[in-house]
C-alpha cells in the first residue's frame, strides 16, 4: 500500500510545510514561467508574473483557480482541522519588476525566488 501524500515524507513533508509562512510554487504554462506565493497565516495567494498584473487571458484564470484548488488540497494535508470548501484561493497579482522583453520570465522567476524572505511584504492589485 502507499502512503498518502505527506505521511512519507519523501516527496511533501507536511511537517515542515506547516512550519514556513509562505510557500512559493514556479509554474510554466506553455512555455511562460510565474510564480505563485501561497501566505499560510494569511491565506492568501500572489501571482508573480513578471509581464501582466493580471491575468491576461481565460485560460490563465483557470490555472490560477485550479492553482488555488491544489494549494487548498495540500493545506488540508498539512492541516488537518483546516476547513476545507474545495473552492480554492482567489489569487491576486503582486506588484513586482516587468522584463523588458517576452524571453526573461523564467529568469525573473529565479530572481523572486532567490531573494524571496519570510517577511515578505508584497503588494498586490
Amino acid at each position: 500500500m502507499h502512503p498518502k501524500l505527506g505521511e512519507d515524507g519523501k516527496n511533501f513533508d507536511r511537517h515542515k510545510a506547516a512550519n514556513k509562512k509562505w510557500w512559493l510554487i514556479p509554474v510554466c504554462n506553455r512555455l511562460d514561467w510565474y510564480l505563485y506565493a501561497f501566505n499560510l497565516d494569511k491565506r492568501d495567494l500572489l501571482v508573480l508574473k513578471s509581464m501582466y498584473d493580471h491575468p491576461f487571458d481565460e485560460l490563465r484564470k483557470l490555472v490560477d483557480e485550479y492553482v488555488g484548488k491544489l494549494i487548498e488540497d495540500m493545506l488540508k494535508i498539512v492541516i488537518p482541522l483546516f476547513d476545507h470548501k474545495e473552492i480554492g484561493f482567489p489569487s491576486r497579482y503582486a506588484q513586482v519588476p516587468k522584463q523588458p522583453n517576452n524571453d526573461d520570465c523564467g529568469m525573473y522567476v529565479i530572481k523572486f525566488m532567490e531573494e524571496w524572505n519570510e517577511d515578505s511584504n508584497l503588494i498586490a492589485y
